[in-house]
């Protein structure tokens, strides 16, 4: 894939969570290759997954060189905990003896996706598609969130991720962890009804510049509508469509967002 293509086409926003949308950064400045997608960067466990039954829940515990991940998922419930090492138990046995040593609870909060070293990485679809959080392992504090959609391989977006689709892009400096995304714009007015001025509501809600234009969605809804014939179009319209634009995060613990250049672009959601 050529990263650097990628971010000189695409763009994604939404205004929950939203922090500042200061400066807009030129993406041609990028170099190629910077910014890594999230597969690729998250950290490798060093041991295979291990499965167990814990108070009704199935739990998957990752082990890595620093301190161990449990998920357990119960139905809609799941919980996410930091497993570290002490005189109980050692680093190799965290996920055998998972009562054993120091934890840190990071609440209930959808599916593990990842983590780059303190930084844990968690979606969940059922707090609203595409809700995500990044946690502090040490203290279990929520440093950032947002929501965001999922980029396919074949260029498309799609609110609901987990099928090898590519969430964050993160590029590491020292200590230092920088993401990009594509984030959702929030919307209140039917855009392919009302045309410029429900656009011009949508910059304003987003703070989104004045020279961001208006996506073209007119194929994409053309596309959605037919398969509802038969129901009237309130039954549809508000769903159509989904805007993203790419931000920013220089640095993730302190959480400030940039947007990107870049055209707004529609998605189908769900």
């Amino acid at each position: 894939m050529n990263i650097k293509r990628v971010f000189q086409s695409v763009a994604i926003i939404t205004v929950m969570f939203s922090p500042l949308l200061s400066a807009i950064i030129n993406a041609a400045e990028i170099k190629s290759g910077e910014f890594i997608p999230d597969k690729k960067m998250f950290d490798k466990p060093i041991a295979p997954v291990v499965k167990s039954k814990l108070a009704g829940k199935t739990i998957s515990c990752f082990r890595y060189p620093d301190f161990a991940l449990s998920y357990g998922q119960a139905g809609m419930d799941s919980s996410l905990t930091v497993l570290k090492p002490n005189a109980a138990v050692d680093a190799e046995h965290l996920c055998l003896k998972q009562k054993s040593g120091s934890r840190v609870e990071l609440g209930d909060f959808g599916v593990f996706a990842g983590k780059i070293g303190n930084l844990v990485f968690a979606t969940c679809n059922d707090c609203g598609e595409g809700t995500f959080r990044v946690s502090d392992a040490s203290s279990g504090n929520i440093v950032f969130k947002g929501m965001h959609v999922a980029k396919t391989a074949s260029g498309t977006f799609v609110s609901l991720s987990g099928h090898g689709e590519t969430s964050f892009y993160f590029r590491k400096t020292g200590d230092k962890v920088s993401m990009r995304y594509f984030k959702q714009v929030s919307i209140s007015c039917p855009l392919m009804k009302e045309g410029d001025s429900c656009w011009d509501t949508i910059r304003a809600e987003n703070k989104l510049p004045k020279s961001l234009k208006a996506p073209d969605c007119k194929k994409l809804y053309v596309e959605w509508a037919k398969g509802f014939k038969g129901k009237t179009s309130a039954d549809w319209e508000p769903m159509i469509p989904g805007i993203t634009v790419e931000v920013e995060v220089d640095d993730i613990r302190v959480g400030s967002e940039t947007l990107l250049s870049g055209p707004a672009i529609c998605y189908v959601p769900g």
